[in-house]
């Protein structure tokens, strides 16, 4: 069988490749693969169908452990099926006692639709106006529940009674009222504490973005919990995970690129650099242009400089900034 020598030539949009016969020379097979250039759109649909499987997967999450918790204390059996009208059975929890049935299908209902916090600050466009209506919708229903006097399932189940949608984006709630709704139900069962403290974990849980993907059961190298090389499950902090290490000390961590201490760094070095007519600034000039610029106001412009140094503006010609 005949050596052969594969050459690749990979590049962002393309994959080039020749197949050559390393005694004789001869060019057995070449070509190109051409892909097309990913666009900011391709991401925003990856990143909106990768958000839209974690909630899922976390509404299902939701849901099967608040089953587990009911059937620990005996609510319900393998057998359970919800009630028809969850809405009725939420709005009447608010007064009286439930069955295990009710109950079950009261809070079964309150944890997959447990409501949205919007809280965060959207660098894209489109999905800031996307962010910005979900706000108006929160902001119009929490007025109406105050305006009522209700809480959330007496204003869905006026809605439904009068022929209304009471599903997508205008039937969305902040988390914090479904969990009054909750507080309020759990007021008048007849129930363990625990199980009340329990349920109402479920309902107001939320993974926080510094956690990252992953857990403890299902690792990821993406995230705080991952396989070393042994194959061993290990636990790191993500903001420890993504420091760099110093190229002078090995085994040490380096700064962040635009932490304080870092930043005061490089602007001592401009200070150190710098000299007027052959001579450099005293030590005491610098520690007060830190004390009384960089710390007070963050900047120090070069005319502010000059004036404090009682130098001509000509001769200080960088603008120094921490």
């Amino acid at each position: 069988m005949a050596k052969l020598t594969l050459g690749l030539d990979i590049g962002i949009t393309s994959v080039g490749w020749g197949l050559v016969d390393s005694e004789s020379g001869e060019i057995i097979d070449k070509g190109v693969r051409i892909f097309e250039e990913g666009t900011a759109a391709e991401n925003i649909k990856r990143r909106t169908k990768r958000s839209s499987r974690r909630l899922l997967r976390r509404k299902k999450q939701r849901i099967e452990d608040l089953k587990k918790l009911l059937k620990e204390y005996q609510i319900i059996d393998d057998n359970f099926k919800p009630l028809p009208n969850p809405y009725e059975v939420r709005v009447k929890g608010l007064k009286t006692n439930l069955t295990n049935e009710e109950f079950a299908t009261a809070f079964l209902h309150l944890v997959k639709r447990r409501g949205s916090v919007v809280d965060v600050v959207e660098d894209n466009e489109e999905k800031a106006k996307e962010s910005k209506s979900t706000k108006d919708v929160l902001s119009n229903n929490s007025r109406l529940l105050h305006e009522k006097g209700y809480f959330v399932c007496e204003l869905q189940l006026e809605r439904l009674k009068s022929g209304e949608k009471i599903r997508g984006t205008f039937n969305n709630f902040k988390t914090e009222e479904y969990l009054k709704e909750a507080k309020e139900i759990l007021k008048h069962q007849e129930v363990d504490e625990k199980l009340k403290e329990e349920i109402l974990k479920i309902i107001q849980r939320k993974r926080e973005y510094y956690e990252g993907p992953g857990s403890e059961k299902s690792p990821t190298p993406y995230g705080r919990w991952f396989y070393d090389e042994r194959g061993e499950i290990k636990y790191m902090d993500l903001i420890e995970k993504m420091r760099g290490k110093c190229s002078i000390y090995k085994d040490e961590p380096c700064a962040p690129r635009m932490s304080y201490t870092a930043e005061l760094f490089n602007f001592l070095n401009d200070l150190n650099n710098l000299s007027i007519n052959g001579e450099e600034i005293t030590k005491e000039q610098k520690l007060y242009i830190i004390e009384n610029f960089i710390n007070k106001k963050g900047e120090i412009k070069p005319n502010e400089l000059a004036k404090y140094l009682n130098t001509p503006l000509e001769l200080i010609k960088m603008e120094i900034n921490c």
